[in-house]
């Protein structure tokens, strides 16, 4: 009986060891792909090289109220910080030359984004492949950025 209690705990040490592993998201590579916001206006597209594209469509800049569809270039970068949290760091031009940070986290198709000065958090999901073109939900902060 002492055996099979034993037997038992050791299957269930492993079983949640294994969840756990399991769960633990590889940021750095779940974050590549197109991720859009809810009305499709805003997009980002990461790459794994450090680029990203941010993609506006029909977005309204608030400071000089013009419309803007376009793609802007930029580039990230993504590390573990010490505090254990992902920290996103985006560059590109938008009137200026911008440089944002982010906490970000990704669940499944499902990417967070908050700006670590503002604590705006964006909300984005995985755009499908077959009908995304190369952009990045970056517009967002853009947004946010030029509205400052």
């Amino acid at each position: 009986m002492k055996h099979l209690k034993t037997s038992l705990a050791l299957l269930l040490v492993f079983v949640l060891s294994f969840t756990l592993l399991a769960s633990c998201a590889n940021v750095e590579k779940d974050i590549v792909g197109s991720w859009r916001e809810s009305t499709g206006k805003l997009g980002y597209d990461f790459a794994d090289n450090g680029t990203m594209k941010i993609h506006y469509l029909d977005f309204t800049i608030p400071v000089i109220g013009t419309k803007l569809s376009s793609d802007i270039d930029g580039t990230y970068t993504l590390e573990k910080g010490e505090d254990g949290e992902y920290h996103l760091k985006i560059s590109y031009t938008l009137l200026a030359n911008i440089n944002e940070e982010y906490i970000v986290t990704v669940d499944h198709d499902i990417l967070t984004m908050t700006n670590t000065t503002t604590q705006n958090t964006y909300t984005l999901t995985r755009a499908a492949e077959a009908s995304a073109p190369a952009t990045t939900t970056a517009a967002t902060t853009a947004a946010a950025a030029v509205s400052e």
